[in-house]
């Protein structure tokens, strides 16, 4: 017995999309999520992810960007998902468009480091530096004992790149 789940595409997606238009005014109203009115599964929405991780980490950021953007369609608070489309956005070298998803997984985790170190790495590139510099002071602030190793470089590689620029 095959119990493998069905191979989910992305032109599936849209339809149910689509096909829950007829919840507009629900959803509009906050009393119904896209997901719930499509039928969707949580097992999809991460095989999905899954696959948006993937293309990103091949730089097919054009691919990583629209399976994101499907993601957060169905569900506008997947802060995962806002974050893999702003790397996929900042890969495009869409750097205005990435600073601004950036600045929005900020709003949801401010002891994160990343969204502002990246953030800053973005309005580098768009030679704001004043403004990059703030984000990069963001960065390193954070509490360097609630982030995993991991994140913790971030903050250094912040703190590296404000000594530079000074």
């Amino acid at each position: 017995m095959n119990t493998s789940m069905p191979e989910f595409t992305e032109k599936e997606m849209l339809k149910e999309f689509k096909n829950a238009a007829q919840y507009v005014d629900d959803i509009l109203y906050g009393r119904k999520t896209i997901a719930q009115v499509t039928k969707i599964s949580k097992e999809e929405i991460e095989d999905t992810f899954v696959k948006a991780q993937n293309a990103l980490s091949l730089e097919d950021y054009k691919k990583a960007a629209l399976l994101f953007q499907a993601i957060l369609v169905v569900n506008n608070k997947d802060m995962r998902a806002l974050l893999g489309l702003a790397g996929a956005l900042e890969g495009k070298k869409d750097f205005a468009l990435a600073a601004t998803a950036y600045v929005a997984v900020m709003m949801a985790n401010f002891q994160d480091p990343v969204a502002p170190f990246r953030a800053g790495h973005c309005l580098m590139n768009m030679g704001k530096k004043q403004e990059a510099v703030k984000m990069f002071q963001l960065a390193q602030d954070c509490d360097e004992k609630r982030c995993s190793s991991e994140k913790r470089k971030y903050i250094q590689k912040a703190k590296n790149i404000l000594k530079a620029l000074s």
